[in-house]
């Protein structure tokens, strides 16, 4: 009779999956969810500051693209600073374009930065390339 006590006591505990078990298992559950939810997070905000970074690129070459054609339909483009606003995704972007003179008479230095204000932070990114006063000036490419 002890020896049947013995063995319906080990089976019982073997059916069954005990409460400690079942806590310590939704506890790591638990853990592994909220440290899943932080990543995706932390996701989310990187592809979202992307996004505007490509927004500032796309601008900026807007900006150059206006100033080409700017040359073109002038004989030159004079140094000096030029500033602008734009709204793209119900984002507010400011630019800045300084265009100063460079020791090469027929080139000059453009320098654009592009800034916009994200999660109460102020962002920017800065763009700088020589460009030429005059397309004129500029020797024909032969194809």
């Amino acid at each position: 009779m002890i020896v049947f006590l013995l063995r319906n006591h080990h089976r019982s505990k073997v059916k069954g999956i005990a409460l400690l078990e079942l806590m310590l298992a939704t506890a790591i559950l638990g853990i592994a969810l909220v440290a899943l939810g932080i990543a995706v997070s932390r996701c989310v905000r990187g592809l979202s500051a992307a996004a505007r970074v490509q927004i500032a690129l796309d601008l900026a070459k807007s900006r150059f693209s206006e100033w080409k054609t700017s040359v073109l339909e002038e004989d030159e483009i004079q140094p000096g600073v030029y500033d602008g606003a734009q709204e793209i995704n119900h984002r507010r972007f400011e630019w800045r374009q300084e265009i100063e003179s460079t020791d090469d008479p027929d080139l000059l230095k453009m320098t654009l930065i592009i800034h916009w204000r994200e999660g109460g932070l102020e962002q920017q990114r800065s763009f700088v390339s020589l460009i030429p006063k005059s397309f004129k000036n500029l020797p024909k490419v032969q194809k």
